[in-house]
Formats: C-alpha cells, structure tokens, sequence
C-alpha cells in the first residue's frame, strides 16, 4: 500500500534514519486503516468471513472490492458441514451479491443458528493515487503532532491526531 520508504519521503526524512521506523509503520497502518472506515472500501488484502442463520434470496456481500470467494460452507438437515461447489458472484456494482448457479436453488440447511459461512478475499493490489496522498497526510500530522493537544501560550486540540486513531474502532450505537 504505502512503504516506509514514501512514507520517510513524504516526511522528509533520511532513508538511513531507522529510529523512528516502527513509529512511522504504525502511523501508516493507522492512517489507511481510517481510509477503509471513512470511504468503507477494503484497501487491505486479507480475508473476511459471513455467518448465516439462512440462505437469503440474495447474499449481500459487505466488503467492496470482493477478489475472490475464498469458501462456502455450510450445515445440512443431517447435521453434516458441506462445501457449496456453484454459485453466481455479480461483482458488477456495489454491494456484490452472491445468488445460486443459474437453474438452481440453495441447499437445505439444518434449522439452527450460524448454519452458513462465506470467506471471501477483499482488497485492493494498490491504493488509488488520491487515497495515498490522503493517508500520507494523515501520517505527517500524526507524526508532527504526537499529542491530543499542543501547550503554548493557547492550549488546543489537535482534532486529527485522536480522532484518526479512534475512529475505526467506533462503535456507532442506536437508540
């Protein structure tokens, strides 16, 4: 995504200055990890899981971009975990959806809870030019100011610093 070597570039650091290398990983980590809450895109390629009590007409995928359905499992009225083998993935917009193979239908299931799971791989190779820049901003001021405020003749927050961190990690309730 963003190497430690753009990202001392883009803080004007020396490449042989190694000190501060952990910190400036972490500040990147941190930054594309806000790009993926604030845009909702899954910029970081790994693996993602859905448990299902029941096949929906349709399966609503999450994640945006799907690379690939890693596996489709699930439990049948005899209690045995199956491996679906056909499906059609639509990946043509946003949310993908998952639908039983043309002519069919899908499987029966055991009556129960957590009876379907879908990993898939999400993820892009490379960020995008622009949501590059805007993390590497995000690393300059997160590296620029290493507190939640800056004392001096007026005391201020810094509403970036904090706010970055926390909100990926924020759990946004209802009622």
């Amino acid at each position: 995504m963003i190497s430690l070597d753009e990202a001392k570039a883009h803080l004007r650091l020396e490449q042989d200055f190694t000190e501060e290398d952990g910190l400036i990983q972490s500040l990147v980590d941190a930054a594309v990890l806000n790009l993926e809450h604030n845009t909702g895109r899954a910029l970081r390629i790994r693996e993602e899981s859905l448990v299902l009590d029941r096949w929906p007409a349709e399966v609503v995928l999450p994640w945006w971009p799907i690379r690939s359905i890693v596996s489709i499992t699930y439990v049948d009225p005899q209690g045995e975990t199956q491996q679906l083998q056909s499906m059609a993935l639509d990946l043509r917009q946003f949310p993908a959806k998952l639908r039983p193979a043309k002519g069919e239908t899908w499987p029966e299931l055991l009556h129960g809870h957590e009876v379907v799971e879908i990993k898939v791989e999400v993820g892009m190779d490379a960020l995008p030019e622009d949501l590059k820049r805007a993390a590497l901003l995000m690393v300059g001021h997160l590296y620029e100011n290493r507190e939640a405020v800056v004392i001096g003749t007026i005391t201020s927050t810094l509403p970036m610093a904090v706010e970055y961190l926390l909100q990926p990690h924020r759990i946004m309730r209802i009622g």
